[in-house]
């Protein structure tokens, strides 16, 4: 039997508010777009992207740049949590 492992990241296994607001003070940082304190970013968890951006008074025009640049930055947090998650799950299976 093959064993799989699956990974939950939407704040069951995983607490993803520290790095989703992480990436959204990056990301207005890097587009010098006014930053936020990341205190107050709470609401970029859960609702959609566009929308946050809205709420930070990002030009829409540049909403999609801004998206794209957050991608970039939460799956570079998201990588490192996965691979710690991949070596603890290695040594598990191992037994």
């Amino acid at each position: 039997m093959k064993k799989r492992i699956f990974f939950d990241q939407d704040g069951t296994l995983v607490e993803s508010g520290p790095g989703i607001k992480h990436s959204a003070r990056k990301t207005l940082e890097k587009r010098k777009l006014p930053v936020i304190p990341y205190e107050e970013l709470d609401f970029f968890v859960g609702p959609p992207l566009r929308d946050c951006f809205r709420l930070c008074h990002v030009p829409e025009e540049r909403i999609e740049e801004a998206c794209l640049i957050y991608r970039h930055f939460i799956m570079m947090k998201e990588e490192s949590m996965m691979l710690t998650f991949i070596r603890a799950s290695w040594s598990f299976f191992q037994n």
